[in-house]
């Protein structure tokens, strides 16, 4: 029995759920000839590690639920607490060292990087360190063997398996582009069903769909980020600011704390009342489209479409990305279905993570 050790970086509802389907398969697990074993945990104020070699269920189960309250690991008390990179060096050979990074937040690129140097395998459902500049993105890039990333975009959709396996095979891709967010189709297509804004941002929220701040979906700067995570996946040298990037919402102002915020989201109803209303009269749509070419602008912002495209038609959560390459340039290869929620986003790197065991 070949084993690994896990080290997760972040235990919020993503990282809640990615626990609940580790522990929950751990037979599955075994029949592919591994024992996969809880070695370390963090969140932004450090890192645990358990007194015997690996955490039981009972005590990530335990550790899970307080994080679930909003309280740090430095205050549990239980264990002893670390620094998350001094964590990194002292932690033994398990056969497998694998870094689980479901955090959010840019904070985390110092531990991934130490693990990839250190020879672990990273899994990423954090976009951030993948979106950073490129002098710190070239920095990661030399580990491309050891960095893993599908859950980054598309939750758990096939995405970035479908790039990889289209360019393996010899491919080129002129574009991809579609509704890369969940969390924003869920919102337009509940505005376009009648229902307010402000209702449909609560009900995302609700449901786990939305970003800690949900001003990070509706900036349209998670949605960039994916873009920015595929165009330099198809090679492209570019930064962030290189985006042509136009907000879900206008005049987002982050000055503000989230309660404010959500204290006052009433205030955008009319907007996009008018905007579904508008578009409705001419038998389209509002969504938010991103396009990623091989050349040229990549773009993010609401366009209104025809609603009976593959665009216009994708309703709820769903995400769709289209895939135009020399092989598949007249009919495109169409990827369908939800991108969002914290068990999909678990699922997208448990994908990751069997695609290692193999």
């Amino acid at each position: 029995m070949k084993s690994i050790g896990i080290f997760q970086l972040g235990l919020g509802k993503v990282g809640k759920s990615l626990v609940d389907l580790i522990i929950g398969n751990q037979h599955k697990w075994e029949r592919l000839g591994w024992e996969v074993r809880y070695v370390a945990l963090a969140d932004s104020s450090g890192a645990i590690i358990p007194y015997s070699p690996y955490f039981s269920s009972e005590e990530l189960m335990e550790i899970a639920s307080y994080k679930l309250s909003g309280s740090k690991l430095a205050d549990f008390g239980k264990y002893q607490f670390y620094d998350s990179l001094d964590v990194v060096e002292s932690l033994p050979n398990y056969g497998l060292n694998v870094m689980i990074d479901c955090a959010s937040g840019e904070h985390t690129l110092p531990v991934v990087l130490k693990a990839l140097e250190a020879g672990w395998h990273v899994l990423l459902s954090n976009k951030q360190p993948l979106a950073v500049g490129l002098g710190e993105y070239s920095r990661l890039a030399r580990y491309s063997d050891h960095l893993w990333y599908e859950a980054t975009v598309g939750a758990g959709l096939p995405i970035i398996s479908t790039l990889r396996s289209l360019l393996d095979c010899g491919d080129s891709i002129d574009y991809i582009q579609g509704v890369f967010s969940g969390t924003l189709g869920f919102i337009s297509s509940k505005i376009s069903s009648g229902t307010t804004f402000s209702e449909a941002l609560r009900e995302a929220v609700n449901l786990g769909y939305t970003e800690p701040d949900p001003r990070d979906d509706l900036s349209g700067v998670d949605v960039a980020r994916k873009a920015l995570i595929l165009a330099r996946s198809l090679g492209r040298q570019i930064e962030m600011s290189d985006i042509k990037l136009s907000p879900f919402i206008p005049d987002l102002s982050y000055e503000e704390s989230v309660e404010e915020f959500m204290s006052r989201i009433e205030d955008y109803d009319q907007y996009f009342e008018q905007l579904s209303v508008q578009a409705a009269q001419s038998k389209q749509v509002v969504k938010y489209v991103a396009r990623v070419p091989v050349d040229g602008d990549v773009t993010v912002g609401l366009e209104s479409l025809p609603a009976s495209t593959v665009f216009g038609s994708v309703s709820g959560p769903d995400n769709v990305f289209v895939f135009s390459t020399r092989n598949y340039k007249d009919n495109p290869i169409v990827v369908i279905g939800p991108g969002a929620g914290p068990v999909r986003t678990a699922m997208g790197i448990a994908s990751d993570l069997l695609n290692l065991m193999r």
